[in-house]
């Protein structure tokens, strides 16, 4: 384990992509064809124009106003954790 520790950030990802991928070594054929049958009607809604998008602006304002719903809701005792949120850009700076 400290060996791998020891390893750059993208060796760690190398690795971490190796392990994932050796844990999922058989291939479901329903689930593949199922996942592409998906793909292919959720691109048809995008063409069409069925299907709206969301800008990323507007997700992420979503995102930090349900967590701030959250934190407010749980009497500010739930924060998570800072350094996850800063990970996927979530903290703001105050």
């Amino acid at each position: 384990m400290q060996k791998a520790l020891s390893l750059s950030e993208e060796e760690r990802g190398d690795l971490a992509c190796s392990l994932i991928d050796s844990l999922d070594a058989t291939v479901d054929d329903d689930a593949e064809s199922a996942w592409e049958q998906e793909i292919a009607r959720r691109i048809a809604d995008l063409d069409s124009g069925r299907a709206k998008t969301v800008s990323w602006e507007e997700v992420r304002g979503r995102i930090l106003r349900n967590e701030e719903r959250f934190l407010t809701s749980a009497g500010g005792g739930v924060r998570g954790s800072e350094r996850g949120r800063k990970s996927v850009g979530l903290l703001r700076s105050e």
